[in-house]
Parts: C-alpha cells; structure tokens; sequence
C-alpha cells in the first residue's frame, strides 16, 4: 500500500486510476493538516488601573510667635506754672510693633495602595510560522499516513 500527499489538483487515493478527482469521490476523501510548531512565547505586558494616590499630612504644628518693637523714643517735656512750679511729663513717641511667627513646615507624604495589575499578551513580531502537510489516509482508507508529512522539507 502507497501513502498519498494530495496538492492541487486532487486526485482520488481511493480510486487506482490517475483520474481527476470531480463530484461524489472527492466527498469520500478524508485528509487532514498535520503541523509541527515549536512553542511560541507570548510577549506579556502589564496593564494597570492607574493609580489612586492620596496626600496625608500630619496635624499643623501651631507657630511659634513673638511681638518685636523700636526702641522707645520719649523725652520729659515741662512746663512752668503760675506758681513757679513746674508740670512735667514724659512724652513718648509711638512706637512700631510687629508680630513674628517662625513658619512650621508641614509634613505631608504620598500614600498610594499598590497597584492593581492584569497581563496582556501579545504574539512576538517575529513568530515562526508552523510547518505543516495535508494528509490523506492511505487507499484502503484505515489510517492516516503521517509518514507522508516529511517535515524536513523546508516550505
């Protein structure tokens, strides 16, 4: 018994004449695709939500705060009175005053929970393609012939 590789046109493995295979025969004949292919790795890639960051800061520290003014500027003033006495007093210009406060630095951070991640994947760009053959079961129509797919045969 011979094993068949059908290729277009398709003859008929069931039939022992070289005859084109046309109507009813041809639904008879049952071939199949035998392919051979190493394994492919897929290219992965994570995909993520983004991110729900928060700020947290710890309470205000309450500054610290103190009054600075000018030195004062006052002299006596007197005046003399009928009775030769005399009235005198302290006369003081205004003076200029500020409040100082130091300027805490807050203290704040980032809190961000961790991320929440799916993977894609995709076919690398280089990919090789699978080898592969048509085969027919042989012509008493028992068994498929893989030793008809000889894969050494570059395509």
């Amino acid at each position: 018994m011979e094993d068949h590789v059908l290729s277009p046109p398709f003859t008929n493995p069931n039939k022992y004449t070289d005859e084109i295979c046309t109507g009813g025969d041809c639904d008879a004949i049952k071939c199949k695709w035998v392919c051979r292919q190493k394994p492919v790795e897929m290219n992965a890639r994570p995909v993520c939500e983004p991110p729900n960051a928060k700020i947290v800061c710890d309470p205000a520290p309450v500054p610290k705060c103190s009054i600075k003014t000018s030195k004062p500027s006052c002299k006596v003033e007197c005046v003399k009175k009928d009775n030769g006495c005399f009235d005198c007093q302290t006369v003081c210009n205004p003076i200029k005053a500020k409040l100082v406060c130091d300027n805490p630095k807050p203290s704040c951070r980032v809190v961000a929970p961790p991320p929440k991640c799916k993977r894609d994947y995709e076919l690398p760009k280089e990919a090789t393609r699978p080898q592969c053959k048509l085969v027919c079961p042989a012509t008493d129509g028992s068994a498929y012939s893989y030793s008809a797919a000889n894969f050494d045969v570059d395509n």
